[in-house]
C-alpha cells in the first residue's frame, strides 16, 4: 500500500516537472515574437490578444506561487536572502 502512494507521488511529480520544463520552453520561444502575436490576434478576440499580451507576467506569477508553495511543503529554504528579494 505504501509503496503504490509512493509510486503515485513519483509519478504526480514526473508529470509536474514535465509540464513546468515544457511551459518555460514554450515561453521562452514565443516571448520574441509576444506583440506580433497579439496584434495578430487582437481583430479576431481582444481578451486573446490581452492574455498574449500578459503572458511573461502571468507566468512570473504562477510560478512564484508555484515556488513559495513547494519551499512551504519542504520547510526548508535554499538561501536565506528568499524572502529578502521577494519583498523587492
Amino acid at each position: 500500500m505504501q509503496s503504490a502512494i509512493k509510486n503515485q507521488e513519483d509519478t504526480d511529480n514526473t508529470i509536474y516537472n514535465r509540464l513546468v520544463r515544457l511551459w518555460l520552453a514554450t515561453i521562452l520561444l514565443i516571448l520574441p515574437f509576444q506583440m506580433t502575436i497579439s496584434t495578430y490576434i487582437a481583430p479576431w478576440s481582444s481578451k486573446a490578444s490581452t492574455i498574449i499580451n500578459n503572458l511573461d507576467e502571468l507566468t512570473i506569477v504562477v510560478f512564484l506561487l508555484l515556488a513559495i508553495g513547494e519551499f512551504y511543503k519542504l520547510k526548508k529554504l535554499p538561501n536565506n536572502l528568499f524572502f529578502f528579494c521577494l519583498s523587492l
